[in-house]
């Protein structure tokens, strides 16, 4: 480590709120204003040095100034256009030889936002880590070109996710490229069969838009079409959305699935059961759709299990959910074994652990009544609570089983602060801060004030810790006023988070 991990925690939560400024800043007269006077300022201090190194320096001499002008970059404190000034001053210099590479990867992850631009930012950081990987030993050189073949398909997933086709496919072509150059033969050819899958995936995903388009025209012209309701009512259920089929159930004429929506509207236990079974039933009538209809019972299974582990003849249950299919939604394949790890969904051992933890809160523990994915959440109010409950290692380019990305689940009902910590022992690795910073505090701030609906939180834990190579063993909650937590999930990519199937909960349909 070649700076104490406390420091580069504490310089992340103003790196990360000049970013969100000079993000929001294109555009705006005074924006630009802004950064005509960020540019005098760098002109004055770095202009001679930085036309000669450019100009003549050499390779170290371009990387060293790259560190240095980033170093101001991260540094500056309320001036998000010099920030911004330089940052791509910064880039310009790291860019220019192999020697500041490293530097530019650290440059551009560190300015990935979640916007429409994102697609455009992991592809540039994707292109620096591929000409890395070209100039490196062939071990090397495979281990990043196949974080740039990863970096290349989150591009096309989020382009997919935009509506931008030409896009995702050019992206794709890349992932492609990358693949066939930098990787050993049967890496590549694994990683030429995933991008296939990917492509096949998107165009399902496609077809079933086209489908939803097509029904939902059809109920417009007719909303008690009982053929039109149970299409549109097998098509929510293909896709994952129970609790949007559910009026569709009802309308569609069908007994079983009149009975099927009544069940999945119903938040007891009992009624969860009377899906399951539904689900079954139907699983046998319908062979085209059995492997889905036997992962949505699984699910039933696995809400009622989760709502109440004491159920009657809970054994034979759960034997019976281990040997149901996962439920697989029709365009998205799930993460590979060993790329997710699920630390708090339904899991109410971890609560129990972290109200044994340390701090004083006024109230802490699970909550039915309000959740992101599942049957319950960590509701907190008016305190700080937390522990040591678990052990996840954090790795740059992650094997299975360790990982570099977190994402949560947040709401805040009262409050103006909420704060989601994880450390290492009682090290802080990372600390999420929606509200006003503390005084000292080493954080990533996410935004002026808590979310009042539920916000999903997706953050690159090496890049906003600076450190890989730690392992990660505790969870804490901070809030003044009344928040719940809910779907906290590690995993070894943004890709493996996002094929992660939310479980519906008592009503059904995630958000």
């Amino acid at each position: 480590m070649t700076r104490p991990l406390a420091r580069r925690v504490a310089r992340v939560a103003a790196l990360a709120a000049l970013i969100a400024a000079a993000a929001g800043a294109k555009g705006d007269p005074e924006a630009d204003k802004a950064k005509a006077a960020a540019d005098v300022v760098f002109r004055e201090v770095y202009g001679k040095e930085y036309d000669r190194v450019r100009g003549r320096g050499t390779p170290a001499e371009k990387a060293a100034l790259a560190k240095k002008l980033w170093a101001a970059a991260r540094e500056t404190t309320g001036d998000p256009a010099l920030f911004g000034v330089l940052a791509d001053k910064a880039l310009a210099a790291a860019a220019a030889d192999p020697a500041g590479f490293p530097v530019a990867v650290e440059i551009r992850r560190a300015r990935l936002t979640d916007g429409k631009d994102r697609p455009e930012q992991l592809a540039g950081l994707a292109g620096v880590v591929e000409k890395m990987a070209r100039v490196e030993k062939p071990d090397r050189r495979a281990k990043l070109g196949a974080d740039a073949v990863e970096l290349y398909r989150e591009a096309a997933e989020v382009c997919h996710d935009q509506g931008r086709d030409a896009d995702q496919a050019a992206h794709l072509a890349r992932a492609a490229q990358a693949a066939k150059a930098l990787l050993p033969p049967a890496l590549a050819a694994a990683a030429a069969k995933d991008l296939a899958a990917d492509a096949g995936d998107f165009e399902a995903d496609r077809r079933m838009a086209a489908e939803f388009k097509r029904l939902a025209a059809q109920l417009q012209a007719r909303a008690d079409d009982p053929k039109a309701n149970q299409a549109m009512a097998t098509a929510l259920l293909r896709a994952g959305r129970p609790a949007a089929a559910v009026p569709h159930l009802r309308a569609s004429g069908v007994d079983r699935l009149k009975q099927l929506g009544d069940a999945l509207a119903a938040p007891a236990v009992a009624d969860r059961l009377r899906a399951a079974e539904l689900f079954r039933a139907a699983a046998a009538d319908s062979p085209a759709d059995k492997a889905t209809l036997l992962g949505l019972a699984r699910q039933q299974y696995e809400a009622a299990l989760a709502a109440e582990p004491n159920v009657p003849d809970g054994n034979r249950l759960r034997l019976l959910v281990k040997e149901l299919p996962p439920f697989k939604a029709v365009g998205v394949r799930p993460p590979a074994p060993g790329a997710v790890h699920e630390l708090f969904d339904e899991n109410k051992e971890l609560l129990d652990t972290l109200v044994k933890g340390g701090g004083a809160v006024k109230s802490f523990g699970w909550s039915t009544a309000d959740r992101y994915s599942g049957f319950g959440s960590l509701r907190v109010v008016e305190g700080t609570r937390g522990g040591n409950a678990f052990a996840v290692f954090l790795a740059e380019s992650p094997p299975a089983g360790q990982y570099r990305y977190v994402r949560f689940a947040v709401k805040q009902v009262k409050g103006t602060r909420l704060r989601v910590g994880f450390v290492a022992d009682t090290v802080p690795v990372a600390n999420y801060v929606f509200g006003a910073a503390a005084a000292g505090e080493k954080c990533v701030r996410l935004a002026d004030a808590p979310p009042a609906e539920w916000t999903v939180v997706t953050r690159d834990l090496i890049a906003d810790a600076g450190v890989a190579g730690v392992g990660v063993s505790g969870l804490w909650v901070e809030t003044d006023g009344e928040a719940f937590v809910d779907y906290v999930l590690f995993g070894r990519s943004a890709r493996d988070l996002n094929r992660t199937a939310l479980r519906p909960g008592p009503a059904g349909d995630p958000k």
